[in-house]
C-alpha cells in the first residue's frame, strides 16, 4: 500500500468535504460583500494615514518629506512604517489562505511523477539548471491555473466554482484511494 497515495486521498477528501461545506453555506453574493468590505477597509486606512500625516505636518501624497534644514536630502519614512510593512508581510505569509494553499500543493506534489522526474534529472544533470527549470516550470503552470481560476470565477459564481472544486477534490480522493488499493494487490 502506498502511504503517499493514501495521504493524498485523505487530504483530497478533507479539502473536498470542506469546500462542499463552504459552498453550501454561501448565498452567492460573496464577491460583492468582499469587494465592499475591502474598499471600506482601504478607504478607512487611507483616511487614517492621511490624518496622521497632516497632524505630523508631513505632506500627504508624497513618500518623502523635504527636510527644511537641508533641502537636498529627502527624509525617508520612519521606522514605524517599516515595522508595519513587515507585519503586513508576515500576516500575508501566515494567512489561512497561504498556509492552506502551501500545504495542499506541497502534499499533492510530494511523491508525484513530476517530483520523481525532477529527482532523476537532478541526479543525472546539473543541479542548478534542474532547480531553476523546475521552479520556473511550476511557477508558469501554477500561474496559469491561478489566472484561469480568476477568469473562471469572474464569469461563474463563487458558489458554483467552490462546489465544483469540492466535487473535483472528492473525485481525486477516490482516484488516489483506488490507486493505493491497487498498489497493495
Amino acid at each position: 500500500m502506498s502511504w503517499v497515495s493514501i495521504s493524498a486521498a485523505v487530504m483530497f477528501l478533507v479539502f473536498g468535504v470542506k469546500l462542499l461545506q463552504e459552498a453550501r453555506e454561501m448565498d452567492g453574493s460573496e464577491i460583492t460583500k468582499e469587494m465592499h468590505s475591502v474598499e471600506a477597509e482601504l478607504s478607512e486606512k487611507d483616511a487614517a494615514k492621511s490624518q496622521m500625516a497632516m497632524e505630523a505636518g508631513e505632506p500627504v501624497e508624497t513618500e518623502f518629506a523635504v527636510n527644511v534644514d537641508n533641502a537636498e536630502k529627502p527624509v525617508k519614512e520612519d521606522d514605524k512604517t517599516m515595522l508595519a510593512s513587515l507585519r503586513n508581510l508576515f500576516s500575508l505569509l501566515l494567512s489561512p489562505v497561504f498556509v492552506e494553499t502551501f500545504v495542499l500543493v506541497f502534499l499533492a506534489e510530494w511523491g508525484d511523477r513530476s517530483q520523481l522526474a525532477t529527482i532523476a534529472l537532478g541526479a543525472a544533470k546539473n543541479v542548478y539548471g534542474v532547480a531553476v527549470g523546475t521552479i520556473l516550470g511550476h511557477t508558469c503552470c501554477t500561474g496559469l491555473a491561478v489566472v484561469g481560476g480568476q477568469l473562471l470565477a469572474s464569469r461563474i459564481s463563487v458558489k458554483k466554482v467552490t462546489f465544483a472544486g469540492g466535487i473535483l477534490f472528492i473525485v481525486f480522493a477516490i482516484l488516489y484511494g483506488y490507486e493505493a488499493y491497487n498498489m497493495s494487490n
